[in-house]
């Protein structure tokens, strides 16, 4: 499992690469043509901001797989041993359980504005909403592999316990 998640990882960072140096190209276009040509372009905002939004959806996976996503510390900060892991598994849960909804939801919603067409590109909207499922899946993958972690981590505390 180590294996894949690491391919997974490495993907997803080259992924990220990819999009912001798409964003970048594409707001560099959008200055040139606009301020030195004076001909806007229509379709690279619209792109930039696609792009940024898979940007930060790939992005997040990545942080989750690195445990970085946003939590509070405050409880455990008071609590020692053993119960670190279970709460940072309980935590892990119930991110899976909203990454599950992200999945579902994001999948209706991908199929439900499939037919609608973006302004200026002229791509399906499905394009940019299915970042959501994605990011679902891709996050699941990153919470087992940490649960399974710190799942190994509390069991052997228990070991050296007895």
């Amino acid at each position: 499992m180590k294996k894949a998640t690491e391919i997974i990882k490495k993907t997803e960072l080259v992924f990220i690469i990819i999009l912001l140096l798409g964003m970048v190209c594409s707001s560099f276009l959008q200055v040139v043509f606009r301020l030195v040509l004076k001909q806007p372009l229509a379709w690279t905002e619209e792109l930039s901001r696609y792009l940024f939004v898979w940007l930060t959806f790939i992005g997040g996976a990545l942080i989750v797989s690195e445990s970085g996503h946003f939590k509070m510390d405050i409880l455990t900060a008071f609590i020692k041993g053993r119960w670190v892991q279970i709460v940072n598994i309980i935590v892990q849960i119930a991110l899976v359980i909203f990454s599950i909804v992200l999945v579902i939801y994001g999948a209706k919603l991908v199929r439900m504005v499939y037919t609608q067409k973006s302004p200026a590109l002229g791509i399906t909207m499905s394009i940019p909403y299915l970042v959501l499922p994605l990011n679902g899946v891709l996050s699941i993958i990153h919470l087992i592999e940490n649960a399974i972690d710190d799942l190994k981590i509390l069991l052997s505390k228990q070991k050296e316990v007895a």
